[in-house]
């Protein structure tokens, strides 16, 4: 029983090294990226592994886990819960919430119910269509600003629903739609008031990241987008 005790750890092991590996090349390989998602759960396998070799007394595999476990650390920032600042009287601290309502869901009223529920000073709906916006009509009552992008309007429609809205509670000035030279994805660009300060807003729905070919589309999609921000 040891014996297949310690495959297993060793297994964990591997795994772990693996996922470190990801980390450390994600921005390289799609398949990397793809891992790195779950870097969270990773580490809890590895830290199961690394208090099992303890408790077996497996001092070789608890001390290679422990070494991944180290190693791991730096990139669990963003999942560690941190303090919030206090905002001074200088700073407007807002929501914002970017959802894709998915052009076939049927659950229209239960989503109009939750976006409604949730209340984000600014609001981006992806793959919206005319069918859409009729059944989230209690948002345009909700939201004095707005910036509507039907599917069924596009000029130059790329594969899929591209079709977005804007919802905000912040005046907003309504700069023309614009699609991304050749990869004719549409994007919302329009500059919000917020407390008097001007704060450019960039709305676009991205590929789903299913294959290498749309995660590296996507990358270039980003890297697009810099100039057209002010420095």
């Amino acid at each position: 029983m040891r014996h297949v005790h310690l495959s297993l750890l060793f297994l964990i092991a591997i795994g772990g090294l693996a996922m470190l590996i990801a980390l450390w090349f994600r921005s390289e390989v799609y398949l990397f990226d793809l891992a790195a998602n779950f870097t969270h759960l990773g580490f809890a396998v590895v830290f199961i592994g690394f208090v099992s070799g303890v408790i077996m007394q497996s001092y070789r595999m608890t001390l290679a886990l422990g070494t991944l476990l180290v190693l791991q650390i730096p990139f669990l920032w963003n999942y560690l819960p941190t303090s919030r600042q206090e905002a001074n009287s200088n700073q407007t601290e807002i929501s914002v919430l970017s959802f894709n309502v998915l052009e076939i869901n049927g659950r229209k009223e239960e989503v109009a119910r939750y976006l409604l529920k949730q209340d984000p000073d600014i609001l981006l709906l992806l793959e919206i269509d005319q069918e859409w916006l009729s059944a989230l009509a209690p948002l345009a009552a909700h939201y004095p600003h707005s910036l509507i992008l039907e599917r069924e309007k596009l000029t130059e429609p790329a594969i899929g629903n591209f079709g977005m809205a804007l919802y905000s509670k912040y005046p907003m000035t309504s700069d023309p739609v614009f699609h991304l030279s050749r990869l004719k994805i549409p994007v919302i660009r329009t500059e919000l008031d917020i407390a008097g300060q001007p704060v450019l807003f960039f709305g676009l729905h991205l590929f789903a990241p299913l294959a290498d070919e749309d995660w590296r589309t996507n990358e270039k999609i980003a890297s697009s987008l810099l100039p057209m921000v002010d420095p």
